[in-house]
C-alpha cells in the first residue's frame, strides 16, 4: 500500500504545478474606461505586455495585431460608425484616430 501512495502523491503535487505554472503566468489586460463613440455606443481598450483588443458596448471584441490596432480601430468605427452615422471623411479618420490614441 505505501509503494502505491508515493506515487500518487508524487502525481497530485506535479498536476499541482503545472495547473499553478500554466495558469500564473498568464497577464491579466488592462483596460481604459469607457469612451463614448458614436451615438450611445462606448468602446474600451485593453492591452496587455503582448497583446491588444477594443470592446464595444462591453461585448463586441476586436482583436488587434499584437499592439498593432491601425486595422481594428479602422474596422471597429466602419463598423459601428460607417453606415446610419453619416460620418464625413475627416469625422471618420479623427474618430479612427480618437480610438487609436485609446490603447496609447
Amino acid at each position: 500500500m505505501k509503494k502505491m501512495v508515493k506515487p500518487m502523491v508524487f502525481g497530485v503535487i506535479l498536476i499541482a504545478c503545472l495547473f499553478v505554472i500554466s495558469t500564473g503566468c498568464k497577464k491579466k489586460a488592462t483596460c481604459s474606461s469607457a469612451e463614448p463613440l458614436c451615438g450611445s455606443h462606448t468602446f474600451t481598450a485593453c492591452c496587455t505586455e503582448t497583446d491588444c483588443y477594443y470592446l464595444v458596448d462591453d461585448s463586441d471584441k476586436f482583436n488587434c495585431n499584437g499592439l498593432d490596432c491601425d486595422a481594428a480601430a479602422i474596422q471597429l468605427v466602419y463598423t459601428y460608425c460607417g453606415s446610419g452615422y453619416n460620418f464625413s471623411k475627416e469625422q471618420v479618420l479623427k474618430t479612427v484616430d480618437k480610438v487609436l490614441q485609446a490603447v496609447k
